[in-house]
C-alpha cells in the first residue's frame, strides 16, 4: 500500500511538473516570437546591422512617413491628419501579432469611433498581407514595409524591434503612447483615454 501511494504521488509531482514546464515552455516561446524572425522576416540578416537613429520621444511629433499600400500606392501618414491614430507593426509569421488582429478589427468596427484611426504597418511580403486581410477580412487601411519599415518602428521608440508594437498618436499628430507586445482591450482603452 506504501508503495503505492508513494508511486501515486511521484505520478502525480511529475504530472504537476510537467504542467509548470509546459507552461513557462508556451510562455518562453511567445516571447520568442514577440522579436523580429529573421528567418520568417521579409529583411535580410545583413540588413539588420542597425545604425543609430533619432529615437521619437512621447509626446514629440509623428514624423511623416510614406509606406506602400498593398496595391502598391505610396501613402503618407498624414493622409490620416485630424483624427487620433493607433499605428499597429505586426507581420502574419507572428502568433501575438494574429492573436491582436480580431480585436483591432473589433475595435475599428464597433467601440473605437469615427475619430480613432487604426493603421496596421505589416514588416511582411505584400502578397502575404494580401491574402492574410481577405482572410481575416480587415477593416482598417494596411501599409506594408521592409527596411524602411523596421527603421520607423525603432524610430517610433521600438529599441529591439518586438512585434507587435503599437503607438498611439493624438489628433493633433503628437505621439502619447506606445505598447510593446500584444493589444488587450483594457490596454487601448487606458491609452486612448487621455488623449485630447
Amino acid at each position: 500500500m506504501a508503495f503505492n501511494q508513494r508511486r501515486g504521488f511521484v505520478i502525480g509531482l511529475l504530472l504537476v511538473a510537467s504542467g509548470v514546464g509546459g507552461f513557462f515552455f508556451q510562455q518562453t516561446v511567445d516571447q520568442k516570437w514577440l522579436s523580429l524572425t529573421m528567418s520568417e522576416s521579409p529583411v535580410a540578416q545583413d540588413e539588420l546591422a542597425l545604425k543609430p537613429v533619432d529615437v521619437v520621444q512621447v509626446g514629440d511629433a509623428l514624423p511623416d512617413f510614406v509606406l506602400s499600400t498593398l496595391e502598391g500606392e505610396q501613402k503618407t501618414i498624414k493622409a490620416w491628419q485630424g483624427k487620433t491614430l493607433l499605428i499597429n507593426f505586426w507581420a502574419t509569421w507572428c502568433p501575438p501579432c494574429v492573436r491582436e488582429i480580431p480585436l483591432l478589427i473589433e475595435g475599428q468596427k464597433d467601440w473605437l469611433g469615427d475619430q480613432v484611426q487604426v493603421i496596421g504597418i505589416a514588416l511582411d511580403k505584400p502578397e502575404k498581407v494580401q491574402a492574410f486581410a481577405e482572410d481575416f477580412q480587415i477593416n482598417y487601411p494596411l501599409l506594408v514595409g521592409g527596411m524602411d519599415a523596421i527603421e520607423l518602428t525603432r524610430t517610433l521608440g521600438n529599441q529591439y524591434t518586438t512585434l507587435p508594437y503599437t503607438v498611439f498618436v493624438d489628433k493633433n499628430g503628437i505621439v502619447r503612447g506606445v505598447h510593446a507586445g500584444e493589444l488587450k482591450k483594457d490596454i487601448i482603452i487606458q491609452q486612448l483615454a487621455s488623449r485630447p
